[in-house]
């Protein structure tokens, strides 16, 4: 069970920097007057409340962690599954949880020479087997499904992230899943991060990163978020 506003006090502690600054900005624009200066007071007010409500929904509202939408995006059987992140693992203790029968690893990607966001520096929870994204550990064909869940986005490359795919790929045995969770760059995430959207990537960046696998389907699972549940082709 997460406790209450845990996604959002994550959200301010990860990003203090814009948080500060906007609650100087705000202040100082309001007392210094003109219609300039009201104008930037209320963008920075609108952006500042639309994320953190957007943070709500999805990370503290919504059943996003509740994981009902596991299951059926899972391969049949699934002995076998890796779930991959950046630094930041919320999910496999519930992931284990979840579906016990499943043999869940974990692994760590986060190298600091190209995830370069101070906000993921200040993220991480140590503990996670470290992993080289470009060339996995894993024989061919030995994993059921691999989870990359809110971290794929932390590598800002394409060919990155293409490496990231194919490796993937290479690792799911025929019929094995990939389960891809992200914002995307889209309108209801513009209106509501105004220019930190642009950190998302667009729906044809990512169909454009992976090589190797099918789309099975596309599945929103807030009006903010989007699971790609790719398949690697028997």
């Amino acid at each position: 069970m997460r406790p209450p506003l845990q996604g959002v006090l994550q959200i301010v502690r990860f990003n203090w920097p814009f948080y500060a600054t906007a609650t100087t900005v705000i202040p100082t624009a309001l007392f210094l007057g003109g219609p300039w200066l009201q104008a930037l007071a209320a963008a920075t007010a609108y952006l500042t409340l639309a994320s953190l409500a957007a943070s709500y929904w999805v990370y503290d509202h919504s059943d996003l962690y509740q994981l009902p939408w596991l299951p059926a995006a899972l391969p049949t059987p699934c002995c076998q599954a890796l779930n991959l992140h950046a630094g930041l693992d919320e999910f496999t203790p519930l992931l284990r949880a979840h579906l016990p029968a499943t043999h869940w690893q974990t692994a760590d990607f986060y190298n600091p020479a190209e995830i370069t966001e101070p906000s993921i520096a200040r993220a991480r929870t140590p503990g996670a087997a470290p992993l080289n994204y470009r060339h996995w550990p894993h024989p061919d064909a030995s994993l059921d499904a691999v989870l990359l869940l809110f971290s794929a986005h932390e590598i800002r490359l394409p060919a990155g992230r293409r490496a990231l795919f194919a490796e993937a790929a290479r690792c799911l045995r025929p019929g094995g899943r990939l389960l891809v969770l992200e914002h995307l760059r889209d309108l209801p995430n513009l209106l509501v991060y105004g220019p930190g959207a642009l950190h998302f990537f667009s729906r044809q960046s990512w169909q454009e990163s992976y090589p190797g696998l099918t789309l099975n389907r596309e599945q929103r699972l807030t009006p903010f978020t989007t699971l790609f549940i790719l398949e690697k082709p028997c």
